[in-house]
Formats: structure tokens, sequence, C-alpha cells
């Protein structure tokens, strides 16, 4: 190639220099192509090189990797099977052999021979979605025959690996989970056997929170009391309580600890038509793992009836025993003991050491006389037994209960001090002022309660002590309502000045009609069945009605002939007049010997945090009538609704935390 180089250099002559290009074009020509053939032919053999050394390393590296996988694999603690994409199993690690029992010989079998037939078709499926690409996530529970013959349950994970070269195959990871599942089972079926206890047991089960609040009733608690779990969930124990019995409950709730697992005791619930229900509670509290406590399990029975059924089988006995010293010792009206037999019985506290401290009550009835004076002293004795009845539930099963003669009665509590006493003398007042239904007519008879607790002395001197503490109650609770006021009506609230301030700041005055307090006596009127019902406010010298039904709209009186005057003076108990024309207070009243010719009247007193009523939810009749007992309870439960709205109104414009009954109900620890 040189030599033709160097010729492609040669000088010609003019003449022929058109032939002498050309041969040198074609010479250059060929050269360049043979070597341009030749650099071909070594890169095609080059890249063959390169492929062969490329399939070589890529096979080694799937080698490589298959390795790693199988190693993995085998290493692994859980049971694992590779399947195709038909469902034969291809491989089989040594943690499922020896969680099977087989091993080898299922390579080559299919998945389904291994596999429970109530699960074939699923696991099928799922087969059949890997093998068009799905990459199977989740977890399944498949039951595996195992070499003895026995079904396992086993937590599956699959995992699609048919696309991958080194796998080529559906990896199947299992874990044995069939003692967890007879596990969870004996659990399932050990909680629908308590629960089936709790349902069916005809004892009480209520859970509550550590400060109170309930978390479930049984069956039976709310047969009792008339509510379901849900409609009480979240509201205080002390709902359902008397305010007098709050502490005593709370002592005993704060007292659940490790060393008393079960504290005793005996309380009063209320249901929901306002019965109450003596229960006997045994109460426990309940701890999570580390021992905290979490819950307290109070579980009672009601024991109303049992109580009384004791007391008369002692009093039966007793009876039995010697019938003569019954009769010269109990009261042949109420069946409680007479003065002879209190005054035995304290002889015998006072003598006993192990009775001491004695504590002597001396219960006083309020408004007896006007009792027997309207409706009769038939009537009369009817209230007097129910007023015994009451005493003997209010009071602890050792205590003794008499009747001194007339409206007074003693009860005689051995080991008891004086704060307690104190604690029972409200409780025993707060039960007397309950309304009496009799013959279709709701009465009252509140009490006074006077005090005495000593560890000795004579009886007598005790009962004249006693009967001189509960004359001090009736003084300090006395506010004259059967006087008349200098200028006419009834006479002024101990705390007028600050009841009419706080009438004054309430906005209620002078102000627009609202459509919930106008509900509210609507339903006052449907309820008690009166052509006339309001809501009104008792300013200092004027009644404003605040909403009415069947009275002229906006109207507006003097306070002096205001019915709802007297209401105001006892924030505890509604005012009844059952007959206004034969009453001296309201004979003359120009309501009554006028329009609108009001001869019943019955008012529930309007307070709000605990301060001086002002004003009433009031019922007016034509004719001369009382409301059942359960009238009267809706009128002042209307009463309470009515209240609580007016307290969340009043909360933000006296810069308070808006509550509820919840909070306004629920006793301070």
């Amino acid at each position: 190639m040189t030599g033709a180089g160097h010729r492609f250099g040669l000088q010609v002559t003019a003449g022929d220099a058109d032939v002498v290009g050309v041969e040198s074009v074609i010479l250059v020509q060929g050269e360049h192509l043979l070597v341009l053939v030749l650099l071909c032919a070594a890169v095609l053999a080059w890249a063959g090189v390169v492929r062969s050394r490329a399939r070589v390393r890529r096979s080694l590296e799937l080698a490589e990797a298959a390795r790693g996988f199988e190693l993995l694999v085998e290493r692994i603690a859980d049971p694992v099977i590779i399947l195709d994409a038909v469902g034969t199993i291809t491989y089989v690690n040594p943690s499922a052999m020896a969680t099977f029992g087989y091993g080898l010989e299922q390579v080559g079998a299919s998945a389904f021979s291994i596999l429970h037939p109530d699960e074939m078709e699923a696991t099928a499926r799922r087969i059949e979605e890997a093998s068009a690409g799905d990459p199977l996530q989740g977890t399944t529970l498949r039951r595996i025959l195992r070499g003895d013959g026995e079904w396992i349950t086993c937590e599956s994970v699959s995992t699609n690996l048919l696309a991958e070269p080194s796998v080529a195959g559906i990896v199947v990871v299992l874990r044995d989970v069939t003692e967890r599942i007879a596990a969870g089972r004996v659990a399932a079926e050990q909680h629908e056997l308590t629960q089936t206890v709790l349902d069916t047991t005809t004892a009480l089960v209520v859970t509550l929170t550590l400060d109170g609040e309930l978390v479930s009733l049984n069956r039976a608690a709310e047969a009792l009391i008339g509510y379901e779990t849900s409609e009480v969930v979240g509201l205080h124990w002390s709902h359902f309580a008397p305010e007098q019995e709050w502490t005593e409950v709370e002592a005993v709730l704060a007292g659940v600890a490790p060393a008393t697992p079960n504290v005793a005791l005996e309380s009063h619930w209320t249901d929901r038509q306002g019965r109450r229900h003596l229960i006997a509670w045994n109460n426990a509290v309940l701890r999570d793992a580390d021992g905290r406590p979490t819950r307290i399990i109070a579980t009672g029975i009601d024991v109303t009836e049992t109580r009384r059924a004791e007391a008369v089988a002692r009093q039966a006995e007793q009876h039995e025993h010697d019938r003569l010293a019954w009769e010269a010792t109990h009261d042949a009206l109420t069946g409680v003991l007479n003065r002879a037999g209190l005054l035995d019985r304290l002889d015998h506290l006072l003598d006993d050491p192990a009775a001491q401290p004695v504590a002597v009550l001396f219960v006083d009835l309020d408004g007896f006389k006007a009792v027997n004076d309207h409706h009769g002293h038939a009537t009369g004795d009817e209230v007097l037994r129910v007023v015994a009845d009451r005493l003997v539930d209010s009071v602890r099963g050792g205590d003794l209960v008499g009747r001194l003669g007339g409206d007074e009665f003693v009860v005689l509590c051995p080991n008891l001090g004086q704060e307690h006493a104190e604690a029972t003398a409200r409780r025993i007042d707060a039960t007397v002022a309950e309304p009496i239904a009799l013959h279709g007519m709701t009465l009252r008879s509140g009490a006074s309660t006077g005090t005495v607790t000593t560890t000795g002395g004579d009886a007598g001197d005790l009962l004249e002590q006693a009967d001189a503490a509960m004359y001090a109650v009736k003084r300090g609770r006395r506010t004259r309502t059967d006087e008349a006021a200098p200028g006419g009506g009834a006479p002024a609230h101990p705390d007028e000045d600050a009841r009419i301030a706080d009438l004054h700041a309430s906005g209620l005055l002078d102000s627009g009609s609202d459509p919930f307090i106008d509900t509210i006596v609507e339903l006052a009127a449907k309820v008690c069945g009166t052509p006339i019902a309001a809501v009104t406010l008792i300013d200092v010298d004027r009644q404003v009605f605040k909403a009415a039904v069947g009275l002229p709209a906006g109207i507006e009186t003097d306070r002096s002939v205001a019915f709802c005057g007297y209401t105001i003076l006892d924030a505890d108990h509604s005012f009844v007049v059952g007959d206004a024309a034969e009453d001296d207070r309201f004979a003359d009243n120009p309501f009554v010997t006028g329009y609108p010719d009001i001869r019943f009247y019955a008012g529930a007193p309007l307070a709000l945090g605990g301060r001086a009523p002002f004003g009433s939810l009031c019922v007016i009749d034509d004719v001369p009538r009382q409301l059942s007992h359960g009238q009267l309870i809706m009128l002042e439960r209307l009463r309470d609704s009515l209240v609580t709205y007016l307290e969340l109104q009043e909360a933000p414009a006296r810069g308070e935390p808006v509550s509820g009954l919840s909070d306004r109900a629920r006793p301070s620890r």
C-alpha cells in the first residue's frame, strides 16, 4: 500500500490527465474499502466476545442471587413454601419441614393437596391473580394439613416473584397461629359467658370510673332504674342518689383499696319514676395488668322490701313472744315504739358501753295540723303511718323508731356520732318532705329534726334536750308563711334585697318572649291537665308573667295578690293550694273572687345556682283539686329543665364556664 501511495504522486502529461485521475480514484477507493471491511469484521468479533461475557456474567449473577435467596429462606424461622404459576410446590424450607412434618417429598406436588378444602377456591383465585401480575399484598389465614393428619391454622403472607428469574415463583411465608386463634376463641367464649351471667343475674352490676361516672349497667340495673346504659353513660352516680347520702357514698368509694377489695354499703337509688330503692352494695376496684386501678365495679341487691320485711319480722317475733309487752311498748297506730318503749330502750342503750355514743333524734312534723284541719283525722292518721314507714326505711337496721304522740317521733341510733346524726337528720327531713299520694290527693308534711349525741345520762333528760334542739331547728327555718305581710299577701323573702338584685341582673324582666320558656309552660299545662300555666317573676311590687297559657299575653299583677309570692319563700318545696276559696290567705283574693276564678294552684319555685327563688312555674285551675304524685313530680322536673336552661343562659353573662346538670349535681370531693 505504501507503494501505491507513492504512485499517487507521479507526474503525467496533459493529454492523458483524465485517465490517470480515474485510475487513481479507483485505486484509492479500493484500498479504503478493504480497510473498512477488515475493521467491521474486527468490531463484530469483539461485540460477540462482549455479549458472550455479559451472558456469562448475568448467569453468574442470577446463580449468585438464587443461591443468596435460597440461603435466606433456609435460615428464616418461619415456614416458607414456593409455588409455580399453577400452584405446584417447587421448594420447602427447613422450618416448613419442622412445622408441618414433611418436606422434599412435597416438591412437585400441588399445594392444594395440603390445603383445607374450604380454602381451595380462594387460593386458586390468588394464584390466578399472581399469574396476571398481582403483587399479592396482604395477610390471609389458611388451614394446612400437617404430616400427622392434624389441621393447623397459619397466617399467610404471599409475595409474587414469578417474574424474578432467580426465584420464578410465588413465595408463601407462613406462621402457625393455631394456639393464638384457639386462645382468642376461648377468650371470646369467656367474654360471652361473662356477659351472659351479667345479663341474666338478678343482682345489679354497675361499672364506674374512678371519678364516679357511670360506664355500664347490666340488664338488672337497667330494669331497676328504668334507664338504658346509653342514656346514663358519663353521668355521675349522684344523679340517682339522695343528696343527703352523697358524703357517705363518696367516703366509701374513696376507701376502695387493695387492702379492702370489697367495701359494703347500703344506699338509696332513685328510678325514673322517682321511687327510691334501698340497695346493698359491694364495691370493688378493677385493675390493669400493672396493678393500677381503672374502674369501680359495684354489685348490688335491692333490699327495700327485705329490710322492711326484716323490720316487720322483728316486730312480729317480738309481738308473738310477748303480746302484752308489745302493746305496752308500741304505738297502736303506726306500729313503732311508743313513749314507754322509747324510754325503756334508751335506758338500755345508755347502760350498754358497746352502744356508745347514742344519738337521739327528735322529729316534729311541719304542716301536719293543716292536713288534719283540711282533710280530717282519718287522713291525718294515714299520713302518720306513711311517715312512720318512711322513718323506718330512712335509718339503719339497728336503729329504733318511736312515736311520742301526735306528730312527734323519736329515733334512737346506737354507735352514731354527732356528725353522722346530723346527716341522718337531713336524710329524715328530705324523706318526710316527699309528696304523699292518698285517695287521689297529693299531700305534704315536712319535718324539723333536732339531734343530741351522748355517752350517758338520763333518758328523760335526753328526750327533753332533743326536743329543745328540734325547736331550735324549727325557729331557724321558720319563714312565717302563715302570717300576712304588712302590705297584704305573702311576707318578704328573708334575703329579699339580694333576691331582687339577682332578678334584675338576670335580664328576664321586661324582655321578649322565649320559645323554650313558652314550650315549658305548654308542657306543664298538658301534664297537669290545667287550663292555665305560667312562668312568673316576683319583682319588688309586681308579679310579671314571663310566659303563660290560658291568660292574656304580657299581663302583670300587683305582688300583694300573687300566689307565687308564697312559692318563693321555700326553695326546696312546691307550694300547693287545693281550694283557694277555703284558704284564709286567698279567700278574699280578687283572682279568687273574680276572673280567672282561681280555686287550685300549684307552683314550683325557680332559683338559680342555689340563690333565693325569683319566681315560679305554676299551674292553675278554676275547680278545687290536687295533683297526682306523678303530675307533681313532672311539674318539678319541668321546673328543673327550665332552671338548667336559664343557668346556661346566665353563665356567659357572669363570665362563668357553662355547665350542665352533671356538674351541678355532683358532690365535691
